[in-house]
């Protein structure tokens, strides 16, 4: 099976292409992980283009799509989305989707069997996600707050274990968010927190029931209103 992972939700994006068997990568084609600089639409078809050259195979040996679909910026979320459902419709390919910050708890699961990700949500705000990887993986439902009620949606229990916490949020914000929920987590070193294919393509290897969805059922992940729709609610 050949597996296309994307997500283009942050200024961290990454794509790549797998072969899988028996739920095992058997051969990395193409990883790229980048960092917006300019648009994502005006690089993600170039990096596509690449990963199909690297692996020897057209569009239509593309088995399945593992797809990222937020919470992150609005923008970003519709360049992956958009090609991935083109992609599926013109050659009938499924569709497996995640939130966008389950891949990040995947990427670093052997540091701690519980992990909080934190992502800017822009505006003061951030984009929120729990996990615990034992006994089976189990997350909250992600939740969009401002740093400093994070407490608020995390509750005790989880905390009193030093989950891992990780996310680009945690620089930006880190004088916002309330001490004592800080001093309970632990924190990596300054390495960046990124996602990348790789870890992408973990959360559908570890999915022990995976759905897949055909391109028109595909959807982005809004848990929160953009910048105009929030000013619409303020002036009402």
């Amino acid at each position: 099976m050949n597996v296309l992972a994307v997500d283009t939700s942050t200024n961290s994006a990454c794509l790549g292409l797998f072969q899988v068997a028996d739920k095992k990568v058997t051969q990395t084609f193409y990883e790229a992980d980048w960092n917006k600089q300019r648009s994502h639409s005006e690089v993600i078809t170039s990096h596509f283009n690449s990963a199909i050259s690297e692996a020897n195979i057209n569009p239509a040996d593309i088995d399945l799509v593992v797809l990222g679909v937020g919470p992150g910026s609005f923008t970003g979320i519709r360049v992956a989305l958009n090609f991935c459902k083109a992609l599926a419709y013109s050659y009938n390919i499924d569709v497996y989707t995640t939130n966008s910050l389950l891949p990040i708890a995947v990427k670093y699961q052997e540091h701690s069997d519980k992990i909080v990700v934190i992502n800017n949500a822009f505006r003061n705000m951030v984009y929120g996600l729990t996990v615990n990887f034992k006994p089976e993986l189990k997350q909250s439902e992600p939740f969009a707050c401002h740093p400093q009620d994070l407490h608020k949606h995390i509750g005790s229990d989880f905390l009193k274990d030093r989950p891992l916490l990780l996310g680009d949020a945690i620089q930006l914000y880190k004088s916002s968010i309330n001490e004592t929920f800080l001093n309970s987590c632990q924190l990596l070193s300054d390495e960046p927190i990124e996602k990348c294919s790789h870890s992408l393509l973990k959360v559908f290897l570890q999915d022990k029931g995976p759905e897949f969805i055909h391109w028109n059922q595909v959807l982005p992940l809004y848990i929160r209103g953009s910048e105009a729709e929030e000013k619409l609610k303020l002036n009402k």
